[in-house]
């Protein structure tokens, strides 16, 4: 018969190790639930507006920049931007923005900065320009950044489009996952015929 002392030692190493277990239990529960989550470069397809916001949450703005479809091979062409600009807070300042041009890329059409005032809050505006210089030729970043002032206190937001999204590491990786899975489900193809 077990004495009162061993008693009190499993029943502490049950109460310690019950939370432990149950945490490892649903941690396991969580990770085989897979979530599949739509992902894409921004800069290649159509705009829509996400209904769900995906990033930070209590952010003051967020930045979508859209591109074309594809770009064009020659630096002698002329390729449209469109930033749509989405403000969450009110401001003391009307919103400002800046498009931020590379070397080698010249603007042809548009402001490269401007005011936005009198913002409908949560509702996306749209601002492009039309540049020249932004091309296939070579790997090439444009920036649109936005900033309104709080209370003093400036708060900024930003978005880059790439003339090659192919060569980014958000494509590598995208990439990457695709050829991971793909070759796991030809192992459990070639399994399940072993079997």
């Amino acid at each position: 018969m077990p004495s009162t002392s061993v008693k009190k030692f499993n029943r502490t190493k049950l109460i310690l190790l019950s939370p432990l277990a149950l945490g490892i239990i649903g941690s396991a529960l969580v990770y085989m639930q897979e979530h599949k989550v739509h992902r894409s470069i921004a800069s290649i397809e159509p705009y829509q507006a996400h209904g769900l916001m995906i990033g930070k949450q209590a952010a003051a703005m967020t930045i979508e920049i859209v591109g074309p479809e594809s770009y064009p091979e020659s630096n002698t062409e002329v390729v449209e931007l469109v930033g749509f600009i989405t403000q969450y807070l009110s401001a003391d300042t009307p919103l400002s923005y800046e498009w931020s041009l590379p070397a080698g890329v010249e603007l042809v059409r548009g402001p490269q900065a401007d005011t936005l005032a009198n913002i409908s809050l949560g509702k996306a505006q749209q601002v492009s320009i039309l540049v020249k210089g932004f091309s296939r030729d070579a790997q090439k970043l444009i920036s649109l950044k936005t900033q309104i002032t709080t209370s003093n206190m400036p708060l900024t937001a930003s978005a880059v489009v790439v003339s090659r999204p192919e060569e980014t590491m958000e494509a590598r990786v995208m990439d990457l996952q695709a050829q991971a899975k793909a070759a796991a489900e030809e192992a459990k193809e070639k399994d399940s015929e072993t079997k």
